[in-house]
């Protein structure tokens, strides 16, 4: 068997297959294998019979750390002490070699910091006093459920140094409702201010995001997307009543906070119209909505053994908005349409009443706006409900809906005004 110095040269020389045995270094040698692989091994004869056993890999143990557990091995035979047990010595000591190397590791991770590590440090009781120091109210579990139902499926893992605005931004337009959209950026905000502020992290990228998502501030459903959500019936994972609570919106404009308020109470059966109270409308201002024949009959086809048109599923009350934000995502999947939000069918409404030639000041008086077209000191003076043009505006768009549903091709796009002035 052919012996080699224990020079890197000559190891690295070594490339026929066999073992090579060390000068110097009595059963020690070098295993070359048919494909190449190189590993250490110490014999050991007993009872007549050779044997080699396996040190490891050359590349994974050094020359001197394969001599050092070959002179323990040979040393524990020639004293006579128990071979195994001296292996197992050398086992040991590779473990705590590891583990040492494990400990450096994570030591030198913990340098580094991830979302998830910060926010385990910071979450729930430090940055709900802090809020409360800022007048606010949100408690410390519900900072812990924000963060595990937005912040923590995507970003986790996420080292703040590599975490970028663009990448904040991303994970922003994911959040469907706007209300917990806001409420999660703020959450992470607040994380991201405390990093910096305990030299954690160089910045805060979410400083300057706007709760807005970029990609759905003008989005407008086409034709075949109208037509595909009105036609909807079924939908997995998706009660009737809300599927109704989404046409109802496309076809009145308002919010999908107004809509899941609506109560039986809010509801004038002759007069066949919605009165939005002010404690629910978002400028604080009662609003009458004017209910076409369409709006009309999905309202009506509801239950009245509930206080409110739109009850929460097994529960008295109403529906969450964050309940209801998942509403649009299994509806798209199911109809495999593109992005959007039930905000998008309000534009949408807005957009398409005034492609029928809806004047702006009573698309702004549909929509509840407290400023736009009519304001300053025009806005205090002006009490104009514009009642009958609403409702001659909102008839015209909810006989449109029922064109696209069906197909039909359109036969005009200008809305009669003059007739509300004869109503």
């Amino acid at each position: 068997m052919p012996a080699i110095k224990p020079t890197h040269t000559a190891i690295k020389a070594a490339r026929v297959a066999g073992r090579y045995s060390i000068d110097g270094q009595p059963g020690l040698y070098l295993r070359v294998r048919e494909n190449g692989a190189k590993t250490w091994e110490v014999r050991s004869d007993a009872g007549g019979v050779r044997r080699y056993k396996l040190l490891g890999r050359l590349d994974a143990l050094t020359y001197d750390d394969a001599k050092d557990q070959a002179t323990a091995i040979r040393r524990a035979k020639t004293e006579g002490t128990n071979v195994i047990a001296a292996e197992r010595e050398a086992a040991r000591a590779a473990v705590v070699a590891a583990e040492v190397a494990r400990v450096d590791h994570e030591r030198a991770e913990s340098l580094r910091p991830t979302v998830g590590s910060i926010a385990k440090k910071y979450l729930g009781v430090f940055v709900a006093e802090n809020r409360r120091a800022q007048g606010r109210k949100r408690s410390a579990a519900e900072d812990q459920r924000l963060y595990n139902r937005y912040i923590a499926p995507k970003l986790k893992n996420v080292r703040l140094a590599e975490l970028t605005t663009r990448m904040v931004a991303a994970w922003r337009d994911e959040i469907e409702a706007p209300t917990e959209r806001r409420k999660a950026i703020a959450v992470l905000r607040a994380l991201l201010s405390q990093a910096v502020s305990d030299g954690l992290a160089e910045s805060n990228p979410v400083m300057g995001i706007k709760s807005a998502p970029s990609n759905t501030r003008s989005r407008v459903l086409t034709d075949d997307e109208i037509k595909a959500t009105w036609a909807a019936s079924v939908v997995e994972g998706v009660r009737p009543a809300m599927l109704t609570a989404l046409k109802l919106q496309l076809l009145t404009g308002q919010r999908a906070g107004e809509v899941l308020a609506l109560r039986w109470t809010d509801i004038d059966d002759k007069a066949k119209t919605w009165t939005i109270p002010a404690a629910i409308a978002k400028n604080g201002r009662a609003h009458v909505v004017p209910l076409s024949p369409q709006a009309w009959a999905l309202i009506d086809l509801q239950p009245r053994s509930a206080g409110l048109v739109f009850t929460a599923h097994r529960a008295i009350g109403r529906v969450s908005s964050s309940a209801f934000a998942q509403v649009v995502p299994r509806l798209r999947k199911e109809l495999s349409l593109a992005h959007f939000t039930s905000h998008d069918l309000r534009r949408t409404a807005t957009t398409r009443m005034a492609g029928l030639k809806v004047a702006p000041h009573v698309l702004e008086a549909i929509l509840n706006h407290a400023s736009g077209i009519v304001s300053g000191v025009a806005a205090v003076y002006n009490h104009e409900a514009y009642s009958a043009e609403k409702r001659v505006a909102l008839e015209a768009w909810g006989r449109e809906v029922v064109r696209i549903g069906a197909g039909e091709p359109a036969a005009s796009n200008v809305v009669a005004m003059h007739s509300a002035a004869a109503a």
